[in-house]
């Protein structure tokens, strides 16, 4: 068998990482209709913000060297569309977060 490169298991990592993340986002998130059966609204609650900080959303944004998982622009930007896709106002969030 061939030896992956570092590359590659960086790709793979970050490709599964993404899908958990996307995965996770839909799970925790809340769908309230009101009466309209067209308004609906998706709500960031404190569990929903615990949760993502406990899965370390972030990270990606932080260089390895500092425990992150490397700070690479791409990774960033999949990370928050993947935010943005669950709820634009969440991703907003997420990209003010990093900011600081």
């Amino acid at each position: 068998m061939q030896k992956q490169s570092k590359l590659y298991v960086r790709i793979r990592f970050i490709y599964i990482y993404i899908y958990e993340y996307r995965d996770k986002l839909s799970l925790l998130f809340n769908v309230k209709v009101r009466n309209d059966a067209y308004d609906v609204q998706k709500v960031i609650t404190e569990k929903i913000i615990d949760s993502i900080f406990n899965f370390r959303a972030l990270a990606t944004f932080i260089p390895t060297l500092y425990g992150g998982f490397g700070g690479n622009t791409i990774e960033a930007v999949a990370m928050l569309q993947t935010s943005s896709y669950q709820s634009h106002p969440f991703s907003l969030v997420m990209f003010i977060v990093q900011q600081n």
